[in-house]
């Protein structure tokens, strides 16, 4: 019998709100894992115990941006020195009223610390037992990962913007498969959520741009195009999206989503010997006759002596590959340009499954060369 996807997200939600663990399953980048999930009002000792006990992962505490804010927390460092705007933060423990930390106890009085509206840093020491981590704005709908859908989740039931979660492991200790889980959900008696249902729900009720402006330029390395602006209602930030030929062509329309960054579009160093400028796509789209680009500006608050430290580094995870994580306004744009199977003009898988989590066709990734 087929399952009504509303009537999944509707249980999961009602059972959040009581105060029930839910199991969200689902691509995670370019892998496929899970997480039992829980709001973090209402985190007690047993619920932190059950995810503890059944999850196996680190007990985790989403939080939005200004939350950690709030609570001064740091960003984990990072090997490329860079600053990050989502991932794990310091962890943390409950300034009073613990004692190793450790407990379920313990670890459900740090998450009631942290989520207090009246809490301050003072509330907190560091290092601790809880692994609070920042997830993006606006949640699944710009990086649809499931940190992201744990708070989603959170906030669709009425919970506040704070969610406790864990990655579940399986019995020999790696990441659960669909069968684990399945198999936990109907052992411990919890509902199990596919991230998909939360994506597609929030894309159905929720838009987080808006296009603002569209005129025509004529380039001098791809020629002509039609150039359409949006605006993140968000953030505010301004992208463009660079359009030639019929977006609605029966073959799926080639694509690049291109974070501007001063060193390669602007002075085009190489990324690791290789031209990764904007006037390359450009030229590939005149070549082949159609092609979007979708032009992101800039998404690190850093200054330029840290891009080029970090491009000096030269290690494969820096900022020299301008590689872009949330995707969420990407997907919306191509949306509203009327776009569904694309190709995407890119070596990176993370973007070509991440923009399929967004419920875009990518039929395949390929080099601009072979554009």
């Amino acid at each position: 019998m087929k399952t009504d996807l509303a009537d999944n997200l509707a249980t999961a939600k009602r059972d959040i709100a009581a105060g029930r663990c839910v199991l969200v399953h689902g691509a995670n980048g370019t892998r496929r894992s899970a997480v039992m999930v829980a709001a973090g009002t209402r985190a007690d000792a047993a619920c932190v115990n059950l995810i503890a006990k059944h999850a196996r992962g680190l007990i985790c505490l989403a939080l939005t941006r200004a939350e950690v804010d709030r609570l001064g927390l740091r960003m984990q460092p990072r090997r490329s020195g860079l600053p990050a705007t989502t991932g794990f933060t310091v962890s943390i423990e409950a300034a009073v009223g613990v004692t190793t930390g450790i407990s379920a106890e313990d670890r459900a009085r740090t998450i009631a610390a942290a989520i207090d509206p009246a809490s301050g840093p003072e509330a907190l020491h560091t290092p601790g037992h809880v692994f609070p981590f920042v997830v993006a704005d606006a949640g699944v709908l710009e990086r649809p990962m499931l940190a992201e859908s744990a708070l989603d989740l959170a906030r669709m039931a009425d919970c506040g913007p704070y969610a406790v979660f864990s990655e579940v492991l399986d019995d020999s200790g790696e990441l659960a498969d669909i069968d684990h889980v399945r198999k936990l959900a109907a052992l411990i008696g919890v509902a199990t959520l596919d991230i998909d249902e939360v994506i597609r729900d929030r894309r159905r009720t929720e838009r987080i741009i808006a296009r603002s402006h569209s005129t025509s330029v004529d380039t001098e390395e791809g020629g002509a195009f039609r150039l359409h602006i949006y605006r993140n209602l968000i953030s505010g930030a301004e992208h463009i999206a660079l359009v030639k030929g019929d977006p609605d062509g029966a073959e799926p329309m080639p694509v690049r989503i291109h974070g501007l960054n001063v060193t390669d579009d602007l002075l085009r160093w190489r990324n690791f010997g290789q031209p990764d400028h904007l006037g390359r796509y450009l030229a590939a789209a005149d070549r082949a006759g159609r092609g979007i680009i979708i032009l992101i500006r800039e998404h690190y608050s850093t200054t330029l002596v840290e891009r080029f430290i970090a491009r000096e580094r030269e290690e494969e995870s820096g900022y020299g590959r301008t590689e872009l994580v949330d995707l969420g306004v990407p997907a919306q744009i191509l949306g509203d340009l009327g776009v569904r199977d694309i190709i995407l003009l890119s070596g990176d898988e993370t973007a070509l499954h991440n923009l399929r989590g967004f419920g875009i066709n990518c039929v395949a990734t390929r080099p601009v060369d072979d554009a």
